[in-house]
């Protein structure tokens, strides 16, 4: 048995002011009243839908408004069975999945069977594979009390059952139900204008001058209650199975975004490593990727005046990681026309395409500063140098063709003067032995790997073992500055299509949701509680991202083998782990507003 008791209801006026009500047991009850006057918001009070709380509502004893939310959910799902006037049924689905939908959400056993002799009740049973939508008005209505029955509840609810029926099928109907009350125990309400629902009514409740009148009532025969045991089921896989198959292409168009801004962030991820590549090739062409490195001189720095370099610390340099080789520099000079003129080594790491002014041939043993070829007004091959000095006090005599000048303003990175020499080290290091000269033990060349080992070289030099260090040799910071600039630049796409991506996924996954309103106050009419909606959302959006992240990855392994070369599983799921955590964060904050806020009879009433 329910009791209600202070039952107010008001919409822009007062329709129903502190009265009471009971339903009874194994009894038809009827609630009667003008269109307007307050009989479907007392359905959704006693049916547990309502918000409203300053009732006072007992079920069996039990004050409900004591229980938690969930166990309201419970009697929800397992003690109440409801027919909306406007049927309340998926469209989408079949006859039989509408019963079987009920059946699970109830945690009901189904089978083919059971689901004809429920049909068979409300003389549809041929209609078992029909699409729900192509029924006609008044087969919608006994297959919507068909699936209220099937779930087996103890009360079954009715908003105008018979509206889109002739008089003769609302016999029927109303028979059924008397038969579920009178045979089966159930607790029948009805709110109809129909007058042959009076009939069949064992109580008939009026509303009327803003109050609730008892019109008659007739004792029923009390039946013992049967206790059912609950059967679970995967009631959340069931329903998203039957939401996947019957809405095809909101998912597919979902999944696609998901897709889209995955292989798009990573074939401009793609675009960028490709263009780093080329970068680091174009800045390692025209880097030297050369440090000079000094023994400690205090304030001032100058070419071998500092203390030597002891050979342990040089080892420890050896080994550090990005270093290609150590040379160790000479002491030489030349004198051109009775001036002295420093000499700097070229080696095989050096690279001279684009550093010429003149080349005269195919050898690179020696080359002038445009400003000593201008001083000496010297312009062809003729030019030899003879007379070379090492080390400020041993002269050789020795003859060497000059086989180019170097480009104007072309500094050798070992000092800002422009007017020097260079000469092919291996040349440098022969005539030094032919002559029993050693190399300085206080200046060294280090070549790196690459341009970023530079830096990290450098300073490990300078902090760790207190060196000076000259990185004159590149401009270091702008060549590095261009290659973050370029992907700076090239990450922001990146960041605009993963940013557009997850807005235009949750835009449509909150236009899912309004559009599924109706649905999901249906859910939550058949108790399924705020926490398992949001569950089905979050389910909804896993499955989704499984299936994109799977079709993203077979796209990328298409790619990578027609277009690009640098995708790799670990980047695939990166970018996905990054996007779905951004998307997940939303999500919940979207959903979780948007179940809270969902009001079940403003969403019946519409």
């Amino acid at each position: 048995m329910i009791s209600l008791e202070n039952i107010s209801i008001r919409y822009n006026k007062v329709l129903i002011k502190k009265s009471s009500m009971i339903i009874h047991d194994n009894s038809v009850t009827l609630i009667k009243g003008l269109s307007g006057s307050g009989k479907t918001t007392l359905l959704y009070r006693i049916g547990l839908i309502s918000k409203e709380k300053k009732l006072r509502y007992v079920w069996d004893n039990i004050n409900i408004h004591s229980l938690s939310p969930s166990k309201i959910d419970e009697l929800r799902r397992y003690k109440v069975g409801y027919v909306f006037q406007d049927f309340c049924l998926f469209e989408e689905m079949s006859v039989y999945e509408n019963i079987e939908y009920y059946c699970r959400a109830a945690h009901q056993p189904i089978d083919l069977q059971k689901a004809v002799e429920v049909l068979k009740i409300v003389q549809i049973e041929d209609f078992l594979d029909c699409k729900t939508k192509n029924l006609s008005n008044g087969e919608k209505q006994r297959l919507a009390i068909a699936c209220a029955i099937v779930k087996d509840p103890e009360v079954i609810i009715l908003d105008e059952p018979t509206s889109a029926l002739d008089e003769d099928n609302e016999k029927i109907v109303f028979s059924i139900l008397q038969r579920l009350a009178h045979e089966k125990g159930k607790m029948v309400v009805i709110a109809s204008h129909s007058y042959i629902c009076d009939d069949y009514a064992d109580y008939i409740y009026t509303i009327k001058n803003q109050e609730l009148f008892l019109e008659k009532q007739t004792e029923t025969k009390a039946i013992e209650k049967k206790n059912r045991k609950n059967i679970s089921s995967m009631f959340i896989v069931y329903y998203l199975k039957q939401y996947f198959k019957n809405h095809p292409f909101i998912n597919i168009l979902m999944t696609s975004i998901l897709i889209f801004g995955g292989i798009c962030s990573l074939c401009i991820q793609g675009l960028i490593q490709d263009t780093l590549n080329q970068l680091d090739s174009k800045l390692n062409s025209i880097s030297e990727n050369q440090l000079l490195i000094l023994g400690s001189q205090g304030n001032s720095i100058q070419l071998y005046n500092g203390k030597d370099i002891e050979q342990n610390i040089l080892d420890k340099i050896q080994s550090l990681k990005g270093i290609k080789k150590i040379y160790p520099l000479y002491n030489l000079s030349v004198e051109l026309n009775n001036d002295i003129y420093p000499v700097y080594p070229i080696f095989n790491e050096n690279q001279l395409d684009g550093k010429l002014f003149k080349q005269y041939n195919s050898q690179r043993n020696l080359y002038l500063s445009y400003l000593v070829a201008l001083r000496l007004d010297q312009w062809d091959e003729q030019v030899i140098l003879s007379r070379f000095i090492y080390n400020d006090n041993k002269t050789i005599q020795t003859l060497e063709n000059v086989n180019g000048v170097l480009a104007i303003g072309k500094s050798s990175g070992y000092t800002d003067n422009l007017n020097y020499v260079l000469m092919d080290y291996q040349k440098i290091v022969e005539l030094a032995k032919n002559n029993h000269i050693s190399p300085t033990k206080n200046a060294f060349v280090l070549f790196a790997d690459n341009l970023e080992s530079i830096q990290s070289i450098s300073k490990t030099i300078s902090n760790q073992f207190h060196l000076e260090v000259v990185e004159h040799f590149q401009n270091v910071n702008d060549l590095l500055n261009m290659k973050y600039q370029t992907i700076s630049s090239m990450s922001t796409e990146k960041v605009f299509v993963v940013i557009l991506s997850v807005i235009l996924f949750l835009y449509l996954s909150y236009w899912n949701m309004k559009k599924r309103q109706k649905e999901f106050v249906l859910l939550y009419v058949n108790g399924i509680s705020h926490f398992e909606l949001i569950s089905i959302i979050f389910v909804d959006l896993f499955i989704k991202i499984i299936i994109a992240l799977c079709i993203t990855l077979i796209s990328c392994e298409l790619l990578d083998k027609l277009i690009f070369t640098i995708f790799n599983t670990k980047e695939v799921i990166s970018y996905f782990l990054r996007t779905v955590f951004i998307v997940v964060i939303g999500l919940l904050l979207i959903s979780i507003g948007f179940i809270k806020n969902i009001d079940p009879e403003e969403t019946l009433r519409n």
